[in-house]
């Protein structure tokens, strides 16, 4: 029991800034907002991303970049997070201490969903035979002016 306590305080000082921290959701992200289309070239594996614009919940998830196009996904289909940028796709994400206001909108299209897939089995070395890599929710990000 004081095992439990001890890494509930632990990861409760970790994410008391409001930033997520590996798997551990976090708040609104804080950095450099920055405005205007950024031509990215290379990306982290993960990426900071802020849902609920009214009520900052932010998490940490893997990201691809195909041809110019940014994307985020999770082969998890009752994922929180994908059914929150359903109900609103207004997201932040944090890069590099510097924050971008963007929208997420659901991959459908075959071809660009193969590309996508084939992206993350390069970058995270995932087997496309697993099940349920086939079936991700792929999320497309697009910069949006405020």
């Amino acid at each position: 029991m004081r095992a439990a306590i001890m890494v509930f305080i632990f990861l409760s000082l970790l994410t008391a800034c409001g930033q997520a921290f590996l798997v551990v959701p976090g708040g609104r992200l804080s950095g450099e907002l920055v405005s205007g289309a950024v031509d990215w070239h290379d990306l982290p594996r993960t990426i900071q991303v802020e849902l609920r614009p009214r009520q900052p919940y932010s998490i940490n998830l893997r990201v691809v970049l195909v041809e110019r196009g940014i994307f985020i996904g999770t082969a998890n289909q009752r994922s929180k997070w994908a059914k929150q940028i359903e109900a609103d796709p207004s997201i932040r994400i944090g890069v590099d201490g510097k924050i971008y206001r963007l929208t997420a909108s659901r991959v459908i299209e075959a071809n660009k969903r193969g590309n996508v897939l084939r992206a993350y089995e390069e970058k995270y070395g995932l087997d496309s035979t697993r099940e349920g890599i086939s079936n991700m929710q792929l999320f497309e990000l697009h910069y949006r002016q405020e």
